[in-house]
């Protein structure tokens, strides 16, 4: 009656682990979805896991129940308790030395262990900072694996039964309730404002920019030379993505404008002298504070021509609704 009982106790609570153990996964995966921290964290996760069932649930427990049950039976209870103190001082001793050990070999370990993400240095610092925070489980659950041999032992099977689920549980409860908490910051991101003033010739179509200014915030200034010259590159980027930039097919999908003779990119008489300020705010996400900026003349500039060149045309019933703005098309609709 009493072998029954332990294997419905054990077999139930096993079970109730297992599903707990596809929740924990399932909720992992919808809160964290497939990207470059998750596959950090499985991959650090695994070593410590593997040396888990070295330290605990493997070969160290085949070897030390029978003994200390052994021991259970021939001596006496003082006896068996210094046994169990003994080795459950020297076994967390190794496991602190182990610890330790993986740590500072953390960079090795991933390289050996997942020798792809070496190509991706964003993903191998993650993974080996990962790595050094998980390392120190193996220490902590080889103990209540240790605990858990020594209440087998004495025919307590619940406790050992259940803390799998426990830890499932925690995961559960960590990715519900506190992965925002955790939430890396995202990139920093450059401001800018953009104010564009534009002529347009109501008989050609031809849109003249007369102004240009742009005010932008890309954190600390180191090089200003260096900050104005992307600026001024981003923003002629954007003013021909607006007024000329555009690729062409012919019915048969063949690329009409291949070549800079036939691709319109803006010229330096096509430019006007631009006008720059600068604000600095420091990013709180980055070391220095420092933010990107090249992006701000692409992103900003097409929009703020077509907005210039959308009021100018106003009056003549036109409606800006696509780039580039071509002077055919102007005075079609015009």
């Amino acid at each position: 009656m009493n072998l029954l009982r332990a294997l419905v106790t054990v077999s139930g609570l096993t079970f109730v682990s297992r599903i707990l153990g596809f929740a924990r996964d399932f909720i992992i995966a919808r809160a964290f979805g497939a990207g470059l921290a998750t596959d950090a964290f499985f991959v650090a996760f695994r070593l410590p896991n593997l040396l888990r069932r070295l330290f605990a649930e493997g070969a160290f427990s085949q070897a030390f129940v029978p003994v200390l049950a052994e021991q259970k039976n021939k001596t006496s209870f003082e006896e068996v308790r210094a046994l169990i103190d003994r080795t459950a001082t020297l076994l967390f001793l190794v496991l602190v030395l182990t610890a330790l050990l993986g740590i500072a070999v953390a960079p090795l370990i991933v390289y050996v262990s997942a020798p792809g993400f070496a190509s991706d240095p964003a993903k191998f610092d993650l993974t080996v900072t990962m790595l050094r925070i998980t390392f120190p489980y193996i220490a902590f659950i080889s103990l209540v694996s240790f605990a858990a041999g020594v209440l087998n032992t004495w025919n307590r099977f619940s406790v050992p039964a259940i803390t799998p689920a426990l830890l499932n549980v925690a995961f559960i409860v960590g990715a519900l309730f506190f992965a925002e908490r955790f939430d890396p910051p995202g990139p920093t991101f450059s401001g800018a404002v953009h104010v564009a003033s534009v002529e347009v010739d109501a008989d050609t179509g031809r849109v003249t920019v007369r102004t240009y200014v742009v005010v932008e915030d890309c954190g600390p200034v180191i090089n200003p030379m260096v900050v104005e010259g992307q600026i001024h590159g981003a923003v002629a980027q954007g003013i021909g993505e607006a007024l000329g930039e555009q690729l062409l097919y012919d019915d048969s999908g063949q690329l009409l404008t291949g070549s800079l003779m036939d691709y319109a990119l803006p010229a330096a008489g096509d430019l006007p002298s631009f006008t720059l300020g600068h604000l600095e705010t420091p990013s709180p996400l980055t070391p220095g504070g420092y933010k990107g900026m090249g992006e701000g003349g692409t992103i900003g500039a097409p929009a703020a021509i077509a907005n210039a060149v959308a009021d100018a045309v106003k009056p003549l019933g036109i409606a800006i609704t696509s780039l580039p703005i071509l002077p055919e098309t102007l005075v079609r609709f015009a």
